[in-house]
């Protein structure tokens, strides 16, 4: 207890004087916020600065934070090694202080100078436009990764995070040769290209993706890799933790969330992994990778005699929400699968934490 509770508290404390000018993600996010000029604000920041307190943002996100420090603490304890805990401390004081106060590890000169290189890789073809989070669209460029000794060819809005530092994998969690990959959350196609790519002749990859226009990129990301296409099926249902439910969804692209119906959602079927491996005859899973926007948690529950047979390795997105912040680890170590636990953090900002995981 003390040293989550310490170690946090000397991250508050070592970053709260901070006030960063260069890390905003503007390509993420557009514009950065205007920050308010307000007598309560004046008041605040004059408070701060002579009784040495938070502000009022930072008072309110740690009553937001208050109920899940306990899990959190838990989550602390099972993480394996000691970057794996300092990022998830550094992660909390980034949700408790922003952008101004905290920089995450990857904003460095080389994360700005892989990202230059990444646009070097874009062709000059037209990109195509998809639907995004918010009713807006994103542009998806054709990237060739020839440049990178990777024969792929493909369309996608950011290519760093899986191809400079491995989003998925880290030293201890790697995708084989010859795997059997379960790429739950596939949308464009992007990530099941490179891990077809990885899993080799003798592996496949099993990708689930439900939205039609995310399908549509999809099908044409495996146009443009034939040679690799064999290894790859794409199976257009939603992971959950029940099968045949007929569940709703709002298209926002990578962002489409699982949910209630409104008059603006579409409906699909739902399967589990455990009923999808059984009757598909899948013969093994290796490597399950989930980032599903909040559906994690109900899949990996759908997901127990899998879990339970083969102790895959695993790649589990944790960003969505901060009950999936806490209860996804608390979840799989309640399983008693002697699993070891990391994380990793995939942007300069909150999005694409993930919870790797394995039993080797």
């Amino acid at each position: 207890m003390d040293s989550f509770f310490s170690n946090l508290f000397k991250a508050i404390s070592d970053n709260i004087r901070n006030n960063y000018t260069d890390n905003f993600d503007f390509e993420r996010f557009g514009d950065e916020p205007k920050e308010k000029n307000s007598i309560k604000s004046f008041l605040l920041h004059e408070l701060k600065k002579r009784f040495r307190i938070v502000d009022y943002d930072e008072i309110k996100m740690i009553e937001i934070l208050d109920p899940y420090f306990d899990r959190m603490e838990q989550v602390y304890s099972i993480l394996q090694d000691g970057y794996s805990k300092d990022l998830y401390i550094k992660l909390i004081a980034y949700k408790i202080l922003g952008y101004r106060k905290v920089k995450l590890p990857l904003n460095t000169s080389e994360y700005w100078a892989k990202n230059r290189l990444s646009d070097e890789l874009r062709t000059s073809e037209s990109p195509i436009e998809a639907p995004f989070v918010g009713g807006r669209t994103v542009k998806l460029y054709k990237f060739d990764l020839s440049k990178k000794n990777i024969p792929l060819k493909l369309y996608t809005s950011d290519i760093y995070p899986i191809l400079f530092i491995d989003q998925y994998e880290n030293d201890e969690v790697k995708i084989d040769d010859g795997d059997i990959l379960l790429d739950c959350g596939g949308c464009w196609g992007d990530t099941a290209m490179f891990f077809a790519h990885k899993v080799g002749n003798f592996g496949h990859v099993y990708s689930f993706e439900f939205i039609p226009e995310n399908i549509n990129i999809f099908k044409q990301n495996i146009s443009l890799n034939e040679s690799i296409s064999n290894r790859i099926t794409l199976v257009e249902k939603a992971l959950g933790e029940k099968t045949d439910e007929t569940l709703c969804f709002s298209n926002n692209g990578p962002g489409s969330r699982l949910g209630e119906p409104s008059t603006q959602t579409i409906k699909v079927q739902s399967i589990t992994i455990d009923d999808f491996v059984r009757r598909n005859n899948v013969s093994k899973v290796d490597f399950i990778k989930m980032d599903i926007e909040g559906s994690e948690l109900p899949s990996l529950k759908g997901a127990i005699n899998v879990l339970k047979e083969f102790k895959p390795k695993l790649a589990i997105s944790i960003y969505h929400s901060l009950d999936d912040f806490v209860n996804i680890p608390i979840f799989l170590e309640s399983l008693h699968l002697e699993y070891r636990f990391y994380i990793k953090h995939g942007t300069i900002h909150n999005e694409e934490t993930v919870l790797l995981a394995t039993c080797k």
